[in-house]
């Protein structure tokens, strides 16, 4: 699992929980993945429960992990 600061690593370890695969690195799309919408609005609630973080479900559709997990893309909780 590659991570450049702890939102990608919080964020691979909610994603790799949810797909059940520990190679995502922060270039790879939810979606793409093998996500689907009702894995979406569970790592959605996972980073709001883990971080305080609020992820627009939309967003995990058209953005990788590194776009999402950057602070100054999230507002908090």
């Amino acid at each position: 699992m590659l991570a450049h600061h702890r939102g990608n690593h919080q964020f691979a370890q909610i994603w790799a929980r949810l797909l059940g695969t520990d190679d995502i690195s922060p270039i790879d799309n939810f979606f793409d993945l093998g996500g689907h919408s009702l894995l979406a609005m569970r790592a959605v609630l996972g980073i709001r429960e883990r971080l305080g973080w609020n992820v627009a479900p939309s967003r995990l559709v058209y953005e990788t992990l590194g776009q999402i997990a950057r602070k100054e893309n999230l507002t908090l909780n």
